[in-house]
């Protein structure tokens, strides 16, 4: 038996214990080591972009002018995915501010715009709050890098883009592509109301379901939709471009239509009148404008 000796016992007791059952000699005393300070490089990035928010002036101006306020308060600041990432989440607790729909959509595209990475994710599940404004406006304005978009309530999403490409893993609200200029939007579920409106370049592609009035007085770019299209008036004032449904179309289709193409692949209940320009396919069939010389 191994004693422990008056001396051990008034150090410490632990320690002799502990010392008495190292009969193999491989206790050690513990070596002290540095502690080093925590990086908190992101947490001062997410404290910067929060002084942004509160800045960030709205009040009904147009968002071109917003837009370039904003990007005066961002500065020389180029932030990271991972930083947007966060970012959205600590968004939340400014949801009940007036304009956070709008603040929210123009303040995450400048900060996406100018940022580090080309590549960058937003889930706006974490932003919608309803019934008090279940949407966010103009993601993706002026948009010129990659972004995957997780929801179903952007309004003009891709709002004036100019190039790179936005996938949407949901529903585009109402005008998606809104005065597009270039680069690609993916809708992977339903496109809704005026979505391709004044489009000038770049594709928009849905690829589910579509709302009325898709493609109104756009000018150039091209409209593809893979699902149906049961309401009315595709095309409408239509200049330029291109518009392919695959799907059933409604009714008043081209209706004003000045130029431009319109490509109808499945069933379709009308044309609109007033046209003065452009073509109509159906099923790869000339049918607008009507040629009387044909045998």
């Amino acid at each position: 038996m191994i004693k422990i000796t008056k001396r051990q016992r008034g150090v410490s007791n632990v320690s002799a214990i502990a010392h008495a059952g190292d009969i193999f000699g491989k206790y050690k005393r513990e070596t002290p080591h540095e502690v080093r300070a925590p990086d908190v490089k992101e947490d001062v990035v997410l404290k910067e972009l929060r002084n942004i928010w509160n800045k960030f002036a709205y009040g009904q101006d147009n968002e071109d002018a917003a837009y370039v306020r904003v990007l005066g308060l961002i500065g020389n600041l180029s932030v990271s995915a991972k930083d947007v990432e966060k970012f959205v989440i600590a968004l939340i607790e400014f949801q009940d501010e007036k304009w956070f729909a709008q603040k929210t959509g123009l303040l995450l595209s400048a900060l996406i715009n100018t940022g580090s990475e080309e590549n960058y994710t937003v889930d706006t599940r974490y932003l919608i709050k309803p019934p008090n404004d279940a949407t966010i406006y103009d993601l993706g304005f002026r948009n010129v890098k990659n972004i995957i978009i997780y929801g179903n309530d952007v309004t003009r999403i891709g709002h004036k883009m100019e190039r790179g490409t936005i996938i949407v893993r949901g529903d585009a609200s109402a005008f998606a592509a809104l005065e597009m200029q270039g680069g690609i939007i993916i809708v992977e579920g339903y496109g809704d109301y005026g979505s391709g409106s004044n489009m000038h370049g770049g594709e928009l592609i849905i690829k589910g379901d579509a709302g009325p009035y898709i493609g109104g007085s756009m000018t150039g770019g091209r409209i593809h939709v893979y699902g149906n299209a049961p309401y009315q008036e595709f095309g409408r004032c239509m200049k330029g471009g291109l518009i392919v449904i695959e799907g059933n179309c409604g009714h008043d289709t081209g209706l004003a239509m000045e130029g431009g193409e319109i490509h109808l692949n499945g069933d379709y209940h009308s044309l609109g009148v007033n046209k003065m320009g452009g073509k109509v396919f159906h099923k790869g069939k000339l049918i607008y404008p009507v040629n009387n010389d044909a045998s």
